[in-house]
């Protein structure tokens, strides 16, 4: 029976479609009008190592690696510049030897999409680990003409190499 609700979850998820109808060749475009609100995005992620995850969509998921009230205006804050980019899910991951990522998920699940893949998310590295860096320039990892800042196609980058 679990098998079927995560089955059935998965399939109302996969069905959605949520974020920015934006094409391959647009999306350098809109980063560049853009640019600011995705750098004020990874700032607040940066200064706020509590917060990992802010969605809105109908769930609106926050994930906070710590249990505390002081985060609340750094998540409006970061709700405020998602709606303003028109896009549902921001999260933020950081590893063992200090690299920094935010990925910006900009559409998922598209049944329309014309793009090679149903979701593409905007990413930030502070420092791109190098199993990452065999894969730029592969159809599944782009890297944006902006240091530090990356396009990824899903499902992931595997196949690559």
């Amino acid at each position: 029976m679990k098998r079927y609700i995560v089955l059935f979850i998965i399939f109302v998820v996969s069905a959605c479609s949520e974020g920015i109808q934006i094409k391959d060749e647009d999306i350098v475009p809109w980063f560049e009008s853009n640019k600011e609100k995705l750098e004020q995005l990874v700032s607040v992620f940066q200064e706020n190592r509590c917060i990992e995850r802010v969605e809105l969509s109908s769930m609106e998921f926050i994930k906070q690696a710590c249990d505390s009230e002081s985060e609340k205006s750094d998540i409006e804050k970061i709700k405020s510049i998602l709606r303003s980019l028109n896009v549902v899910l921001a999260t933020s991951y950081r590893s063992a030897d200090g690299d920094f990522n935010v990925s910006i998920l900009l559409y998922r699940d598209r049944p329309d999409s014309e793009n090679k893949s149903s979701s593409v998310s905007v990413e930030y590295w502070s420092s791109l680990p190098a199993r990452w860096k065999e894969n730029i320039g592969c159809e599944l990892f782009v890297s944006l003409p902006y240091k530090s800042w990356y396009v990824s196609y899903y499902p992931g980058i595997v196949g690559c190499n």
